[in-house]
């Protein structure tokens, strides 16, 4: 097999265990291979090699799995990291959670025992997320702050559309607003590579404005088309802290003569409402007039049960971390049925994100899921490929 490493990291403190490992990764692939006992060990191999992929016990003398982690990241070293390790599964996904949040991209596990086929299994998945990845997503593009005001104002910056897909009849029923750079220069740039210099800047009230004139005018065309779809778009808590949002919301609606219903506002909760009041009466003007208010990413940015009674959200969408995890992890399993059932009980519409499966959409279907939104329908597409594609799934 053939893969993209030229130097492979070992740390393992068990004898049989590392020379299991060895041989079997020997047998895979023609990297270098280095060995090391404990964390002490392979922090100084990995400093001096810089290996692309380490495997790591968790339970090692000197120096433990975590602690190495958390060296690397101080050094900001960023190999791809597979923990290995006999330990309970919610220790094991709590660990890799940790790496991930603090900087290392590429971090899973694998449970001992392991065999062959479970080290073939993770170097093909690694080599496969290689070819995947684009390259214009991991450059590290500096722009100016009038470089993306004048994306903004341009539309250059545009919104693409990713399906939302009924869970009972499996029908297009609306999309979610993406946005997605077409640079001149650098051809189409996912977010991101620009939206942390768009909030830097602090440019995400016009980058918010310029998602909603271009939505709403997309889905006027949409409804005079004969595509009766609906439309969500993203809104941070800060760009309801804006005086006009309610009113510029409902000011495109007017012009474009779309009724309220057929528009969700999806407030992101990757930051903290600066005045929570504000926020609850931006809500409540719009849902008067019938604006659908979602909650998104639920459960893993600053969400939580206060705010979800708080204010007057009729949607909630659960985030894509638990629904990787779905058929995994017992844990997750359990978060996402009790999220959907307390949805149920507050008389909340669902939204589950990141569906990637047939065998997710149908566990969440089971489990009472009413929208699914994922590449298992479709990735986001500019606004002609949406349409065919809505039209065609309409026949």
């Amino acid at each position: 097999m053939a893969t993209s490493f030229s130097t492979i990291l070992i740390i393992e403190d068990d004898q049989f265990q590392r020379r299991m490992l060895h041989r079997s990764l020997e047998t895979l692939t023609d990297a270098k291979i280095l060995l090391a006992e404990d964390g002490e060990q392979g922090l100084a191999l990995a400093t001096a090699s810089e290996p692309e992929l380490i495997l790591c016990d968790l339970k090692m003398p000197n120096m433990d799995g975590v602690t190495f982690a958390q060296k690397l990241i101080e050094l900001k070293f960023d190999p791809k990291l597979v923990f290995v390790s006999s330990t309970g599964v919610d220790i094991l996904d709590s660990v890799v959670t940790m790496a991930k949040n603090q900087g290392i991209r590429d971090c899973v596990k694998l449970i001992k025992p392991i065999s062959r086929k479970d080290i073939a299994q993770l170097l093909d998945g690694f080599n496969n997320h290689q070819t995947v990845l684009k390259s214009t997503d991991n450059l590290d593009y500096q722009f100016s702050r009038q470089d993306l005001q004048q994306a903004l104002l341009s539309d250059e910056i545009q919104a693409f559309y990713q399906p939302h897909v009924d869970a009972l009849t499996g029908k297009i029923i609306g999309a979610e607003a993406l946005c997605r750079w077409i640079h001149p220069v650098h051809g189409t740039l996912s977010p991101a590579v620009f939206l942390p210099q768009i909030k830097e800047w602090g440019l995400n009230y016009l980058l918010c404005s310029s998602m909603l004139k271009q939505g709403i005018k997309t889905l006027a065309n949409w409804h005079a088309t004969g595509l009766n779809l609906s439309l969500s778009v993203n809104v941070a808590p800060s760009d309801m802290m804006q005086a006009d949002f309610a009113d510029r919301v409902l000011g495109l609606l007017d012009e474009h003569n779309i009724e309220g219903h057929w528009l969700t506002l999806e407030i992101t909760e990757t930051e903290v409402a600066s005045n929570l009041n504000m926020l609850i009466a931006h809500t409540a003007r719009l849902r008067i007039q019938d604006v659908h208010i979602s909650i998104d990413d639920f459960g893993v940015g600053y969400s939580s049960l206060a705010h979800l009674l708080a204010n007057p959200f009729n949607e909630l969408k659960i985030d894509r971390y638990f629904i990787d995890r779905l058929l995994t992890s017992k844990r997750h399993h359990s978060c996402v049925a009790f999220i959907i059932q307390l949805s149920k009980t507050l008389k909340l519409r669902v939204v589950a994100e990141g569906v990637e499966t047939k065998e997710q959409a149908i566990e969440l279907k089971t489990l009472g899921c009413d929208v699914f939104q994922g590449f298992l329908f479709s990735k986001p597409l500019q606004k002609t490929e949406f349409e065919a594609l809505a039209r065609s799934m309409a026949q």
